[in-house]
């Protein structure tokens, strides 16, 4: 009796060392980062990075990344980093593209091309974390401001996830209000007063900052008309909206013209892009559209 119970608990020593044995094997000693930079304008900086890992259980894992005795992050150019994060005592199934951070300590923007991540572990082995073609309009910078003087489209953020999609910054829209009208014997002009604005339904998935809603006046007064065929001239005034966040909108108009007739009415708009409002005056009830150039 007594030597069944001494070998029972000779079994259980084994598992539980077995058991920390393998939980050991798959601690991960190094992280292994390369990315290449874009080969674009502005995409290279000097400025210092951090790698960070945020596992939904344990505590955070930072590490600078290591500086060189020759220019990194170079247009065009590719880096290899060796991080020893044994320390850290992350397990195999701790790291995964949704939790591994990059941050930039700087202000000057980035634009990294590829980002590929190689977990080692201490039996030896190497798992592949990521390995993925960075979106282009996700830059790194201290100062979302800076987007103004990259690409269009460019949006700038301290630290992204290295699972990140493509973000989608703020447009940009100008919107041209067509008055049309018809002339015989006479040169026709156009006067009319255009109230329109518009509100966001719907943000675009990923979409970035950007204002919910605008709203613009535009007027003619006596303004000779533009021929167009036959009979057919019209008067066109364009407005530009800055910083508009992507997605579905709502157009909402008001139109009064000179003839005394009122017109109101609301377009939904797929996405925030150029157009414009065509009406015609002096006609009753809401003889307008909007169209896509």
């Amino acid at each position: 009796m007594q030597r069944d119970a001494v070998s029972f608990l000779s079994v259980a020593v084994l598992a539980v060392v077995a058991a920390a044995s393998d939980l050991s094997a798959q601690t991960i000693t190094q992280l292994i980062v390369t990315h290449k930079t874009a080969n674009v304008a502005r995409a290279g900086t000097d400025s210092p990075f951090t790698l960070l890992v945020r596992p939904t259980t344990g505590s955070l894992c930072s590490r600078e990344f290591p500086t060189y005795d020759y220019d990194e992050r170079e247009t065009g150019g590719t880096d290899t980093y060796v991080f020893d994060v044994f320390g850290c005592r992350l397990q195999r199934e701790q790291v995964d593209s949704a939790n591994v951070f990059v941050r930039t300590r700087g202000r000057n923007a980035w634009l990294p091309q590829h980002f590929k991540l190689i977990a080692k572990m201490v039996d030896g082995t190497q798992r592949s974390v990521v390995d993925r073609s960075w979106p282009s309009t996700n830059w790194f910078g201290a100062d979302p401001s800076d987007a103004g003087q990259l690409p269009s489209g460019a949006v700038v953020k301290n630290e992204w996830p290295l699972n990140a999609p493509a973000a989608i910054g703020p447009s940009t829209v100008t919107f041209t209000l067509r008055q049309w009208t018809s002339g015989t014997s006479t040169w026709p002009q156009c006067t009319a007063t255009i109230t329109f604005s518009g509100s966001l339904q719907n943000s675009a998935p990923n979409a970035f900052s950007g204002q919910p809603s605008f709203s613009k006046q535009v007027s003619w007064s006596n303004t000779p008309a533009t021929h167009s065929s036959g009979d057919q001239y019209y008067c066109d005034a364009a407005k530009t909206v800055f910083d508009l966040k992507a997605g579905s909108w709502l157009l909402r108009y008001q139109i009064q013209n000179g003839f005394g007739g009122s017109c109101g009415n609301s377009l939904p708009l797929s996405d925030a892009t150029s157009g414009r409002i065509n009406f015609t005056s002096g006609k009753t009830g809401c003889n307008t559209s909007f169209e896509f150039p």
